[in-house]
């Protein structure tokens, strides 16, 4: 294969592939061939698919297959899903998608004969690079039946869609805030696993690597992945290398502003002063590129959650585990602060206050409460308030301001009402806030009332 670092290089590469394959399909007509068309990424997927109805001469019917779609062989399910038609050329899609594919491929090789007799056209299916692998381990058979044609990104394409996926990354976590956690998969789809690890394999192969940028957002990634799948000192592990990479891209930005503040002080007296841009060390607004502040930020925040996660799985540890995750979200909020951002601080302020409920660390928690009310009022949306309602119901009663815990449970309970989905974690936490103040200030049958609602 020949060096595929520029785009040019692919190009080329994918135009003869693309030749050789409307060639197969055109010199196919009447009679069943197997062509296996090989690529790793969706995208390039459906580029070629594009360009191919314009090259070739013959028209094709397309099958997707999905796990929604119940497959026992693919000649059973293309017949019927042909029906009656007679196509020209087949192209089916998504055999990466099947749980099962191991015993569908071993089912269609059993029946591979009746694809002879009773589908005369040319097939073309749509494989990876484990798909491929898994035809020439269990139905070599079959394999050896078909041509294989590939189709290939070249190295910069990769690199960049990288450096693009991990600022989506950052970018998307950032849009959706600490109240829940976005995982990998409802970012990038089902697929991105897979193609994130064909793009490394593709260039460490080629001998091509990536920069320290794109190097220090695959432990994020990966940090993140494992994090979802309960691997939480992986996790950790992976979190604190990326953390460690965008300090120091932050300690560098903070440095090149200051040498450009500099600059701009001596050109001020010399009367020829330009302007330097407030966000120097960051991107464009207009890129949503976030800065390395907010990315250290959000590491922060990551690794705080582990140790919540942690705090539960080792209740020998709990307190201590705790206290070190209120460590974490406090720097995240102290770097978000230092980023100037309050909308972000916004967005991530409640899981610090949760923290400090379970430690019970009252007078801090009402200083938070205090501070995230008022940013909530600016920036956020009703469940944040309620959740703010909630701390300071919790601090009265700490206090014995039972009149005030009451008014303050009341309040989050009526935020809750403004909102069409909330979980009921939050509805029985505020009730029994306020079923506990009312029992303090005498109303013992109201209370019980409210206690009754519990399940």
């Amino acid at each position: 294969m020949p060096s595929l670092y520029r785009v040019e290089d692919a190009d080329a590469y994918n135009k003869n592939s693309m030749q050789e394959l409307a060639w197969a399909i055109e010199t196919s007509q009447g009679e069943f061939s197997l062509i296996l068309a090989r690529r790793n990424y969706e995208a390039l997927q459906e580029y070629i698919v594009r360009k191919l109805r314009q090259v070739c001469a013959v028209e094709f019917q397309e099958i997707y297959l999905n796990q929604s779609v119940k497959v026992k062989s693919l000649y059973t399910t293309i017949k019927e899903q042909l029906g009656d038609q007679q196509p020209a050329a087949v192209m089916v899609f998504g055999l990466e998608s099947l749980s099962n594919l191991e015993q569908v491929l071993i089912t269609t090789n059993q029946v591979r004969e009746e694809f002879r007799k009773h589908c005369p056209f040319p097939l073309v299916l749509w494989v990876n690079d484990e798909v491929l692998q898994t035809l020439i381990r269990f139905v070599p058979d079959l394999e050896s039946w078909a041509t294989t044609t590939d189709f290939v990104l070249s190295s910069s394409q990769l690199i960049e869609a990288l450096a693009e996926r991990e600022s989506y990354l950052f970018t998307r976590i950032l849009d959706a805030g600490g109240d829940q956690f976005l995982a990998n998969t409802a970012i990038f789809g089902s697929s991105y696993r897979r193609e994130l690890d064909s793009a490394l394999r593709d260039l460490q192969t080629r001998g091509d690597v990536l920069d320290i940028t794109q190097e220090a957002s695959l432990p994020f990634v990966l940090g993140r992945e494992a994090y979802i799948n309960g691997q939480i000192d992986q996790a950790l592990e992976y979190y604190q290398q990326s953390l460690a990479f965008w300090q120091q891209q932050s300690r560098r930005c903070e440095t090149q502003q200051q040498k450009t503040q500099q600059q701009s002080s001596f050109s001020s007296g010399l009367g020829r002063a330009t302007q330097i841009s407030p966000s120097l060390g960051r991107w464009s607004e207009e890129d949503h590129t976030p800065s390395p502040l907010e990315c250290q930020a959000l590491l922060l925040f990551h690794i705080g959650l582990c140790y919540l996660n942690l705090a539960e799985l080792n209740r020998s540890q709990t307190r201590h585990h705790w206290i070190t995750a209120r460590g974490y979200f406090q720097k995240c909020i102290d770097t978000f602060e230092q980023a100037k951002r309050p909308d972000l601080i916004a967005k991530f302020i409640t899981k610090l206050g949760e923290t400090l409920q379970r430690l019970e660390a009252w007078k801090d928690l009402q200083g938070l409460a205090q501070r995230s009310l008022v940013l909530h009022r600016t920036y956020g949306n009703p469940l944040q308030l309620s959740q703010d309602y909630g701390f300071i119901a919790a601090v009265a009663l700490q206090d014995c301001r039972w009149m005030g815990a009451q008014q303050a449970a009341r309040k989050a309970l009526e935020l809750l009402t403004r909102l069409t989905n909330t979980s009921g974690q939050y509805q029985m936490s505020y009730l029994l806030l306020l079923a506990k103040a009312k029992g303090h200030l005498g109303q013992s049958e109201e209370a019980i009332t409210i206690l009754d609602r519990f399940p």
